[in-house]
């Protein structure tokens, strides 16, 4: 019977199940005398019925063990999913913070446009895509005497004054031809102060850079500047400076040739097309406020193009 009933060697500690064995053998204690004889005869009963007792207190332990356990699983589980939303939510939560962070490094963050450094790393990768046969520009303007912007209104009025320009020349200065296969991108920047500058891939001709250029200058010239704010007064307007590169199979232009070049043409267009700079830089295509120049690449200079395509090299 012991073999058959008893819980296996090992078996869960029930020290409440012990507890209450002590609690019946004080109570069996306390049988007067003359019933003592009568344990005899109920020892076998009695063990019979502890044995039974301590059985079915192990088998309710061992379920409540079970249900514990269970219960403990489940509560792991939650905890594990709980654990995996956190983590996926710190994991976006720190994606998010380096995009942040990634845009603050690469954006100029009056305008939110990109600052000097990613916008040529970005011209240099477009050029590299560019498609043969096709032309590419590059701009740079700043606003005509912006400094007295500055002076007689404020910084507050001159930023809200930055700030429109940008979005005007995210807006005006794009290409609306570019067929959808086409890998680069315009790209627009501001390199502080009031410069800014552009950059449009895959144009059929140089004179679609020109159009954009003086479609830009004219909305910055026609911008309703009182209902911006009400004391600017006066009129504002930009100068810009185009270089149109043809882009031909196998040459590698740098970056920083064409922002040279087209630095000097606005210089030029500030100077109101001196002569002398005039014949020497060859402008391909002028208006007031706007100078563009069309260019290839030879042995690794910019050589300018003449208005009836002849090439010719700058001495």
């Amino acid at each position: 019977m012991g073999s058959k009933n008893a819980p296996a060697e090992g078996a869960v500690q029930l020290p409440w199940a012990v507890e209450r064995l002590k609690d019946r053998i004080e109570s069996l204690s306390r049988i007067s005398k003359s019933a003592r004889h009568e344990l005899k005869g109920l020892t076998a009963e009695l063990e019979s019925e502890i044995l039974r007792f301590l059985w079915e207190a192990a088998e309710a332990a061992r379920i409540r063990q079970e249900k514990s356990s269970e219960e403990i699983r489940r509560l792991w589980r939650m905890v594990q999913r709980v654990r995996d939303v956190l983590r996926r939510h710190r994991l976006q939560t720190l994606q998010s913070q380096l995009a942040e962070f990634k845009e603050l490094a690469i954006r100029d963050p009056k305008t939110r446009l990109l600052n000097h450094s990613e916008f040529m790393d970005r011209v240099g990768k477009n050029l590299v895509c560019s498609q043969p046969g096709l032309y590419v520009a590059l701009g740079l303007l700043d606003l005509t005497d912006f400094g007295k912007v500055n002076e007689e209104l404020g910084h507050d009025v001159g930023d809200l004054v930055i700030k429109q320009v940008a979005q005007l020349l995210v807006d005006l200065v794009r290409s609306e031809d570019r067929s959808a296969d086409l890998v680069a991108q315009t790209e627009h920047g501001r390199f502080g102060g009031d410069e800014f500058c552009f950059f449009i891939p895959d144009l059929p001709n140089p004179g679609v850079a020109y159009q954009i250029a003086e479609r830009f200058r004219q909305a910055v010239e026609d911008f309703e500047w009182r209902e911006l704010n009400s004391s600017i007064t006066r009129s504002i307007t930009v100068d810009i400076g185009v270089v149109c590169l043809s882009v031909r199979e196998g040459e590698a232009v740098n970056p920083s040739q064409l922002l040279k070049r087209a630095d000097q043409l606005m210089y030029q267009a500030k100077r109101e097309r001196e002569p002398g700079i005039l014949e020497r830089l060859l402008v391909w295509r002028s208006s007031p406020n706007v100078q563009m120049q069309s260019v290839y690449l030879k042995d690794g200079q910019l050589v300018p193009v003449v208005e009836d395509d002849e090439p010719k090299a700058e001495p």
